[in-house]
């Protein structure tokens, strides 16, 4: 079975953030009560919370 450090390059590219969106997303587990819950886990839930982006 594959372990998550089996292929850093790839899991480090499948998540990207700017400081502040981590910091929301962290704000985001704490006051729904997600911290035990796992970091992908988390990232959707905020992820469906936030407006869509609108492109003009």
């Amino acid at each position: 079975m594959p372990m998550q450090t089996d292929c850093p390059s790839s899991t480090r590219e499948a998540f990207r953030c700017t400081g502040k969106q981590l910091d929301d997303i962290v704000r985001f587990a704490e006051e729904r009560g997600l911290e035990h819950q796992t970091l992908h886990d988390v990232v959707a839930q905020w992820s469906r919370s936030q407006p869509a982006l609108v492109s003009s």
